[in-house]
This record gives C-alpha cells, sequence and structure tokens, in this order.
C-alpha cells in the first residue's frame, strides 16, 4: 500500500529478486530517490513518499530493473 513505513531488507539478492511497489503510489523509477550508499553504511536506501526501505549490503547495486510498479 502507499504507507508501508520504514522496512529493512537484510537478505536481498542482486538480479534475483524485485520491489514490488504497485499500489504505492509510484509509478516509475524516476520517482524513487535511490541513496546508493547511505552515509557510506554500505546500504542502499530507497524513498518514496515519507517511505523508506533500507537493503543492507546492497550499496551501488540498486538500478530501474529492481522494482515492479
Amino acid at each position: 500500500g502507499a504507507g508501508w513505513g520504514t522496512d529493512i531488507v537484510w537478505d536481498w539478492s542482486n538480479g534475483a529478486e524485485q520491489f514490488n511497489l504497485a499500489g504505492s503510489g509510484a509509478t516509475a523509477f524516476a520517482q524513487l530517490t535511490v541513496d546508493q550508499n547511505y552515509f557510506g553504511s554500505g546500504h542502499a536506501l530507497v524513498s518514496f513518499g515519507g517511505n523508506q526501505i533500507l537493503v543492507v549490503g546492497a550499496a551501488g547495486q540498486i538500478t530501474a530493473d529492481d522494482f515492479v510498479f
């Protein structure tokens, strides 16, 4: 839904999984804010409309191909 809040993804597999944002209000990757190395942590942070997904260990790996809208 549109208000998912903050999620932490611990076991994401690059190239094998996708984030399903259907119903979130986002309709394209360009609408997302992606911090590819959140505060130098080695993690990626995806934000949209006050909601966030922290993807542990995914710095520099998040692309448009990782999402379904």
